[in-house]
């Protein structure tokens, strides 16, 4: 299964974007990811040890790796492109 950290922010409209396209995700491939999210202002040990400098910013792990950071807006086709790349399962 794939999984991410998303780092984001509540005033960033970037992240507003990016979250309702993984809402578009969830019906199709919800069971393939699981997410977490992370709010940079209050979850700052974790946006240090990530190096977080902007948002929106995913950090996947798929079989246990940790990959580089994906900066910025992931449309649709990027995701779902990943999501199967990963999983092997679409």
């Amino acid at each position: 299964m794939l999984k991410f950290k998303l780092f984001e922010s509540e005033t960033c409209p970037y992240c507003i974007a990016q979250n309702k396209v993984l809402d578009q995700l969830l019906p199709e491939y919800g069971d393939l990811f699981y997410g977490e999210w992370y709010e940079v202002t209050t979850c700052v040990k974790e946006s240090e040890q990530y190096k977080i400098s902007g948002v929106p910013t995913f950090v996947f792990t798929s079989e246990g790796q940790e990959e580089d950071p994906a900066y910025g807006f992931l449309d649709k086709g990027q995701l779902v492109g990943y999501i199967c790349r990963v999983s092997g399962k679409c």
